[in-house]
């Protein structure tokens, strides 16, 4: 197709463009910034320096992450072009949309990924039914939090992911509702009965977690009628924080 676009009209598609669009020389130096580049730079496009970060992503194919007048981080994926003359187009594209959307859909998956336990949104799903069966026949309910303090690898998670497996009955719900964190709610279990569990977890994962150098933190709550399937959650996570433990 022949090209019939004058100089003129190409500059007027550059400042159209809604994405954000530098030339740079081959010392990095911007040449030229449309609208959308000068607006998400606050017009200070043509002062940056080879060592700002955008840059940097820019030679590294990686992304760049600014953040908006709310304070939001919004992620940028930063691409280059190689131009006529030895120049470079740098192409940002916001990512922010696509971030969410992985959010959104993690926080709809039923199973952790990694150990193959319930996801927070999993588990809120499997203990409606029982909280309602609480609340129906006065039977009691309990929640135990593990919180991790340490790095915790993948194989340490799957190692504990596996113990909780094991030493919890059929009708325990058992989670990994956050990259430390893990729950296990135990119906027709009252609160007592709930620490002495704790306990003989406790001895089980003092083994496996002292030779992966790491501590856990319990916290063990008993189901009350004010609580739902999230304040049951809620509850547990914060007995086992490191604030409640300080106290």
């Amino acid at each position: 197709m022949k090209d019939a676009l004058t100089p003129e009209q190409w500059q007027a598609l550059f400042e159209t463009l809604p994405d954000p669009v530098l030339v740079t020389g081959e010392d990095l130096e911007i040449l030229a910034a449309n609208p959308a580049a000068r607006s998400l730079l606050s017009d200070s496009a043509h002062q940056l320096t080879p060592g700002h970060p955008m840059l940097q992503a820019a030679q590294s194919g990686s992304t760049w992450e600014w953040r908006d007048a709310g304070g939001e981080l919004r992620p940028f994926e930063v691409t280059t072009r190689p131009l006529p003359g030895g120049l470079r187009a740098l192409l940002l594209r916001d990512t922010s949309d696509q971030a969410r959307l992985r959010e959104e859909l993690a926080a709809q998956t039923l199973k952790d990924p990694l150990t193959g336990l319930l996801s927070l949104r999993g588990l809120i799903v499997a203990l409606e039914p029982q909280v309602s069966r609480s609340r129906r026949y006065d039977s009691p309910l309990s929640a135990v939090a593990l919180r991790l303090d340490g790095i915790a690898e993948e194989p340490a998670l799957l190692a504990i992911s596996r113990l909780l497996r094991d030493k919890l009955r059929w009708a325990d719900l058992v989670a990994r509702i956050e990259e430390d964190t893990f729950i296990a709610v135990l119906p027709e279990t009252r609160l007592g009965d709930a620490r002495r569990l704790i306990e003989k977890l406790h001895a089980e994962l003092g083994v496996c977690c002292s030779e992966l150098a790491l501590r856990v933190q319990f916290g063990v709550v008993e189901w009350s009628r004010a609580d739902s399937a999230q304040t049951l959650v809620r509850r547990a996570t914060d007995a086992a924080s490191p604030q409640a433990a300080a106290s």
